[in-house]
């Protein structure tokens, strides 16, 4: 702990001034669990940290001594949800004595065990060496953390489900309490599933590097593949509307609603394809079945230019060649209607209310 931080009067700051605190430094950061502790604090401008009655030293000064109570070799959303706990913690902790703490990743481990044999390694070089040290080691003695990684892993794993099932009004550890659940995303459920594997075998990488990786990973995946991820996704809803329930009970001034999952259009295209929706949609006149046919012959120009180009050559064709248009998209658009109407006729009751009625869905081609 500074100095600073060991003379802070904390008598002056109530449990809602140093969440408030916490929330807003979170907030600076993006409030996403991509970036480290450091890369965070280090761009921390205190000056825009706003609580009443606090200055910017007063906040900094609080900020360092909450902080000291918690482990930091982790991103900056996981080390600030520790604080809040701490914060919490004559009430809420003693209410929840048997609340599980997440374990330290292989890496972790083995930071912690390397700095007690070298406490002079101190301030930015310290993960370079350690990291160096980790990358220099047999696979055999990075199996020995790693299972004992797991170990705990899987402990944990047991002890929060006993939790859940015992404080189903509790929010989940991990989860700061004046941050509003996110729903869930097919690439970032696929990130979290492999992120701290790669983090293992290259632990000088940033949360940031690591996630946008994966991310690039997660975009080359085959449909096959990635229709597993966007079914998690799908199935995650009712647990992501479940949180948002547990959040607005814990803040009933928020305005928070639930979020639509939202699918890009290549995932929208391998959700609908798996379940047998035809899918794209035919379009909706000749002109722009023409520029969908003519798209990969001008990808290389600006948009502008696209729309410009694509106009262009359209007005240059004849009348035949406009007839023959009209009537391939006809055709085309007989047999989507003709095949979105098998497709919701066979959808069982309960699934139609998702889907819009043949009516509703084909009266753009009317």
């Amino acid at each position: 702990m500074s100095p600073t931080a060991a003379c802070v009067d904390t008598t002056q700051w109530s449990a809602e001034d140093k969440k408030k605190l916490l929330g807003a430094v979170l907030e600076m950061g993006g409030n996403n669990n991509t970036k480290s502790f450091k890369t965070v604090e280090s761009s921390i401008t205190w000056e825009n940290i706003k609580v009443e009655g606090k200055s910017a030293e007063e906040c900094k000064a609080m900020y360092q001594k909450l902080i000291s109570k918690v482990r930091k070799y982790r991103t900056m959303q996981e080390i600030i949800a520790d604080a809040v706990a701490f914060v919490e913690g004559p009430g809420r902790l003693s209410e929840y004595p048997d609340v599980p703490k997440k374990p330290p990743t292989a890496f972790s481990l083995f930071v912690m065990k390397r700095s007690k044999k070298f406490p002079d390694v101190k301030g930015t070089d310290r993960m370079k060496v350690f990291a160096n040290d980790w990358n220099e080691l047999s696979e055999e003695k990075k199996e020995t953390y790693k299972k004992k990684y797991l170990k705990l892993k899987k402990k944990y794993e047991e002890e929060l489900e006993i939790f859940r099932q015992n404080h189903p009004d509790c929010l989940l550890p991990g989860i700061v309490s004046n941050s509003r659940p996110n729903p869930p995303l097919p690439s970032k459920l696929y990130v979290e599933s492999r992120i701290e594997k790669i983090k293992s075998k290259k632990p000088e990488l940033s949360n940031a590097e690591a996630v946008k990786i994966l991310m690039n990973k997660y975009k080359e995946l085959p449909d096959k593949k990635k229709l597993k991820w966007i079914k998690k996704a799908m199935s995650c809803r009712q647990t992501y509307q479940d949180q948002v329930d547990v959040y607005l009970s814990h803040n009933p001034k928020s305005s928070t609603k639930p979020a639509l999952l939202h699918l890009s259009k290549e995932e929208e295209r391998i959700w609908h394809s798996s379940k047998g929706k035809p899918v794209p949609a035919p379009p909706k006149n000749v002109f722009s079945y023409f520029c969908n046919a003519k798209r990969d012959t001008v990808h290389h120009l600006g948009i502008s230019e696209q729309s410009r180009t694509l106009a262009s050559l359209y007005h240059k064709l004849t009348e035949k060649e406009v007839k023959d248009l009209t009537e391939a998209l006809k055709k085309e658009v007989e047999e989507y209607v003709q095949a979105y109407t098998l497709y919701y006729n066979s959808l069982p009751e309960e699934e139609r209310s998702e889907e819009k009625s043949p009516e509703e869905a084909l009266a753009v081609y009317n």
